[in-house]
């Protein structure tokens, strides 16, 4: 364990999916690797999955906790197959959510 990283289980993507939660102070990002595969469908159409996905259904059910989670808390998140390079927040949109970028 490292001081200011957490590893947080969220399987579906693979049995062992895992992000990574980096603190330092009251600030706060989430690595979160492969959450979405296609940002523009499953960002504000969390509920999708795709063949990419091990087990589609829990893959939906953690990206979900995830997205809740980070717009709730106000939460910076980076990983892969982001639409823009750098960060972002996420926000509730509709029925889905819509990425802020971190300038």
């Amino acid at each position: 364990m490292l001081p200011g990283i957490t590893a947080i289980m969220r399987p579906g993507h693979n049995p062992g999916h895992t992000t990574w939660l980096l603190t330092s102070g009251n600030a706060r990002m989430l690595l979160w690797g492969d959450i979405v595969h296609l940002a523009k469908v499953q960002v504000p159409r969390p509920d999708c999955y795709l063949i990419f996905d091990f087990d589609g259904a829990q893959a939906r059910a953690s990206r979900e906790q995830v997205f809740d989670w980070v717009a709730n808390e106000g939460i910076t998140v980076a990983g892969a197959h982001l639409p823009f390079p750098g960060f972002a927040t996420l926000s509730r949109a509709g029925q889905g959510f819509e990425f802020k970028p971190v300038a």
